[in-house]
Order: structure tokens, then C-alpha cells, then sequence
């Protein structure tokens, strides 16, 4: 470990020797951070740097870009490009992208810096390059302090809801900057840590660190002095972001002994949106029921990392099957999907390959059979990693069972005034009867029979009925048709009158309207069930 200069004066950097024309045309946005503290050591982490392009096609199809630094400060190989490796040379970093001419892109990268013993305390700037288009703009990362302990860490983009494996590295400028007998805590905004998860390593030097305590958004440690020499360690760990939370999460480390240090471990993003559906409504009991595509598309690339994913039912409920010809593929941008495979009510699909730009995943030619006994209400899928199955990435609507309607049951007795309604006993004030083979009832019966409103014109000697979705009959007295929603239908007994009654035949009448009649001839009862 190199040591550390204490006491030096601030840092300058000429922002002249990196400045280009004055005329220089714009073609990128660097996002606006907060920076770092970081000591004049080896592989510190400045803050995330996001460049975005000013405009679609202002970096034509593809662009060279190189981050310069100053005097003393050389880039470190953690350093990652869009979540890759980068090439460096010493103060230079250098690379390409291709870009998309109708979308605006974007490049970011996670800087680390190797920094010289003696190097004055103030602004780490890097100056971004935009190689070819007399385009230079210069960002603040970090701060050079004079710390006597600094911390820094691993970091990635993760979407919401998912666990982030975290490395910290703490490292002593010079020995004996952390004092013993008092914890040190190592807390992190936003998130808890994951129980039993931390791991600390001693990479340099003779004192340990040790868990005092673990409760939900830090850990406590106890320092064993064992002699008088620098220290390094690393504490490997997972954290879980709060419920729906987005930003960046940031790492704070105190103690006794020196001042309070940070370092942001990671930013949680959105990540996937789901293009907006209205929830199919099926029925139950019946097969093969399509529903429409699920198309999941990434605000930010590479939220879909890679590995396995499932879209598990909610509700889960054995009595529904999803077809085996569904397809889960990438419909727009440069991820890479496959491995489609059902178990039960649970599909699964693979990340093959990380996208570079937000891409877009599209579930389709999903069809659902669900048998007659299953939950009313909305069903849904969860988005989840295999490796964590209890942490909902994403929710998709998928589709609603609408409550069956209550069958209304009517039973009338042939040659007797009491009939009953859902088992509660009535009375007509004609009895039904029997004529040519044809149950024949009052027209204010079957209009209770069926639900319906009736509508009796003496001038024309018609009834008309008129169910609650709106489906009309009509009939004539003496007519052998009727007419149902406007189309003339064959009736098999006509209607007629009878002691001043007028009376229709039940069963046509019924059945035209979706009803179902039951006929018992041994108690000589007709049952209307709709």
C-alpha cells in the first residue's frame, strides 16, 4: 500500500490544458454528481460518470471517446464501461461505442484511480473527449482529502427489488489512524444488510476487524490491535434495497480516530417497465383462451442481467394450464433471451446476454386454459430471479376472473297456483297448464321466470319482453313466430288466451333467451333455470 502524504496543500489542475476551441459544438450532457472523498492512494473509487448524447445522430454510428486526468492520478484496471472492462494507458482511457442514429445514447462509466503519495489534497476533475467533434466538457468525481482512513467499493446499477453483493475496501494511511475501544459502524442509506452475509478479510497488515453487531442497515466492528502498522481489509456483504426504492446507495463509515467517510456502493434504477395492458378477462372452464403479449422493456441497459428468470402465477392454482407454444424473445435492442421452459404455472426464460442498450423483451402467443372451480379476481405474474424467487422484480397484470352469475331457479307446478323463485314459495293468480304436449304460462310468470320486464299492448295483441341485457321477444297472439331481436323465430305452440289470461309456451320462449327448461313428469313440474 502506498502511504499517504498527511497535511499537503489543495490540489490545482488547470482546466486549460484540457480545454479545446471555445466554438466547439455540443454533442453530450455529463449528469450532474455529487463527489467523492477519496486519499492519495491506490484504487480509489471516484463517483459514477453518465455522459448522455445531446442528441440522436449527434455521435453518428459510431463514436471514440477518451477520459484524460492530470499529473499523478492514473486510471486503475477496476475501472468499468457500460459494466465492462476498460483498456487504459496510464492517464488515458480510451474507447469506442456504436450508437443507434434514431435514439439518443449514452455511455457511463464506474471510475477507479490509482493516486501518488504526495498529491495535494482537492478536485479530481476528468476530462471527458468526444474524439473528432472539438467537443471536451470536464467533470468533478472526487475529492482528494487527507483522510488518515478512506474507504471505497465495488459498485454496480441494480434494478429495484433485488439483492446487490457489495465489497468495501477500508484502508489506513498511516498506522494506528483507527483507535480500539470503541465499535465502528458501517451503515448504509436505503438498504438493510442481508443477516449472516458479512465476510471480512485482512489484506494488509497485522490488526483484524470482527462483527460486534448486525441489525438491519449496518454492522458493527471491533478493531484487535495487534501492531503498529498500516491496515487493509476487505468486507464482502449484501445488501437489499428499502421496498421500491431508487437512487443511489451510500456506504458511511465512523469511528473513532478519524473523520467520517463514504463511498456510494450502488444505484438502483427502475430498470423494466412494463408496456401498459389491460388485464385479459377469461372464463372459467374453458381452454385455450389467448391472452395478449407481455412486452417488458429495460429503462436502463443491462437491468436485465444475465441468468435466470421466471414469471411465476399469483395466485398460484393447479387447475390452470398455460399452452407449451409460448415464445419469450427479444423484440428490440441487443439482449440476448432463450431457454423458454413452463414447470406448472411458472415460465422461465434465460438472460443469455447483457444488453448495451435498453432492450426490449416480448411474451407471446400465451394461451390459458382454467377449469370451472378456479379463484375469481385478478390473477398476475412476478418477475423474478431464479437465485431469489421471493423477490418481485417486476408485477404484470395478466388477466381477471369475473365472478359466474348467480342462475336464478323457477319451478311452477302444472294445474297449481304456488310456484317458487330460488326456493321461496309464490303464487300466480292463473295456473299453468299443459296444451297439444306444450307447457303453456301466464305472461307475467315467465316474465318472473326469466328476469325480464313485460310489456302488453291490447291494441295489437302483442307482449313484448325485455331482459336486463337488452335481448327483446316478441310475440303475437295466434302467430305461430316470434321475433327475437328483430329475426323471426318458429314457435311451437302459439300464444293465446285463456279465462281473460294470456299465456305463452314456455320452453320456445325460454330457450330463445338462453335459458335452460327442465321437464319432470312424474311431478308434473316445469323448472326454468337461467
Amino acid at each position: 500500500m502506498k502511504r499517504f502524504f498527511i497535511g499537503a496543500s489543495a490540489l490545482s489542475l488547470s482546466l486549460a490544458m484540457f480545454m479545446g476551441s471555445a466554438y466547439a459544438a455540443q454533442t453530450m450532457k455529463i449528469d450532474t454528481v455529487v463527489p467523492a472523498t477519496v486519499g492519495a492512494l491506490e484504487e480509489q473509487k471516484g463517483t459514477l460518470i453518465n455522459v448522455r448524447e445531446e442528441k440522436a445522430d449527434a455521435w453518428g454510428e459510431e463514436q471514440t471517446f477518451e477520459l484524460k486526468l492530470s499529473s499523478g492520478i492514473k486510471w486503475n484496471s477496476k475501472t468499468l464501461v457500460n459494466g465492462r472492462a476498460a483498456q487504459i494507458d496510464g492517464s488515458s482511457l480510451k474507447f469506442k461505442i456504436k450508437t443507434d442514429l434514431k435514439e439518443r445514447d449514452m455511455f457511463y462509466v464506474v471510475p477507479y484511480f490509482d493516486i501518488e503519495r504526495g498529491t495535494k489534497p482537492g478536485d479530481l476533475t476528468v476530462l471527458v473527449d468526444v474524439v473528432g467533434k472539438n467537443d471536451s466538457e470536464v467533470a468533478k468525481v472526487a475529492t482528494i482529502s487527507d483522510y488518515a482512513v478512506n474507504i471505497s467499493s465495488s459498485y454496480q446499477r441494480a434494478t429495484e427489488n433485488t439483492k446487490i453483493p457489495v465489497e468495501i475496501t477500508i484502508t489506513e494511511a498511516v498506522e494506528n489512524s483507527m483507535i480500539s475501544g470503541s465499535p465502528f459502524d458501517l451503515v448504509f442509506d436505503n438498504a438493510d444488510i442481508v443477516k449472516d452475509s458479512v465476510k471480512i478479510k485482512n489484506v494488509k497488515g497485522e490488526d483484524t476487524l470482527t462483527v460486534r453487531n448486525q441489525k438491519g442497515d449496518y454492522v458493527s466492528l471491533d478493531l484487535n490491535e495487534k501492531a503498529a502498522t498500516p491496515n487493509k481489509w476487505t468486507i464482502n456483504l449484501d445488501i437489499m434495497p428499502k421496498n421500491g426504492y431508487k437512487g443511489d446507495i451510500t456506504a458511511t463509515f465512523e469511528g473513532k480516530g478519524f473523520d467520517t467517510v463514504k463511498t456510494v456502493v450502488a444505484n438502483v434504477v427502475e430498470g423494466l417497465s412494463v408496456a401498459e395492458r389491460k388485464a385479459d378477462v377469461i372464463e372459467l372452464g374453458k381452454m385455450d383462451q389467448k391472452l395478449s403479449d407481455i412486452i417488458i422493456s429495460e429503462t436502463q441497459a443491462g437491468a436485465l442481467q444475465e441468468g435466470e428468470y421466471l414469471l411465476k402465477l399469483d395466485p398460484a392454482y393447479k387447475g390452470l394450464q398455460f399452452g407449451k407454444d409460448f415464445k419469450v424473445e427479444a423484440t428490440r435492442g441487443d439482449i440476448r433471451v432463450g431457454n423458454e421452459k413452463l414447470d406448472g404455472t411458472t415460465i422461465g426464460f434465460s438472460v443469455r446476454g447483457e444488453s448495451i442498450k435498453p432492450s426490449t423483451i416480448t411474451v407471446s402467443n400465451l394461451m390459458v386454459t382454467l377449469d370451472k372451480f378456479g379463484y375469481d379476481g385478478s390473477y398476475k405474474f412476478n418477475l423474478v430471479n431464479a437465485k431469489m424467487p421471493d423477490q418481485t422484480i417486476k408485477t404484470i397484470e395478466l388477466f381477471v376472473v369475473n365472478p359466474a352469475p348467480k342462475q336464478r331457479e323457477v319451478v311452477f307446478a302444472i294445474g297449481g297456483k304456488d310456484y317458487t323463485v330460488d326456493g321461496k314459495a309464490m303464487s300466480l293468480d292463473s295456473e299453468p297448464y299443459i296444451s297439444n304436449g306444450r307447457t303453456m304460462l301466464p305472461v307475467r310468470a315467465l316474465s318472473e321466470a326469466l328476469d325480464s320486464k313485460v310489456d302488453w299492448d291490447a291494441a295489437t295483441r302483442t307482449a313484448t319482453l325485455t331482459t336486463k341485457d337488452n335481448k327483446i321477444v316478441t310475440i303475437t297472439l295466434g302467430q305461430s313466430s316470434m321475433t327475437v331481436d328483430g329475426k323471426s323465430v318458429t314457435l311451437d305452440a302459439p300464444a293465446e288466451i285463456k279465462d281473460g289470461r294470456t299465456f305463452l309456451p314456455m320452453r320456445a320462449i325460454a330457450e330463445s333467451l338462453g335459458a335452460e327448461v327442465k321437464w319432470s313428469a312424474s311431478s308434473k313440474t316445469a323448472t326454468v333455470i337461467k
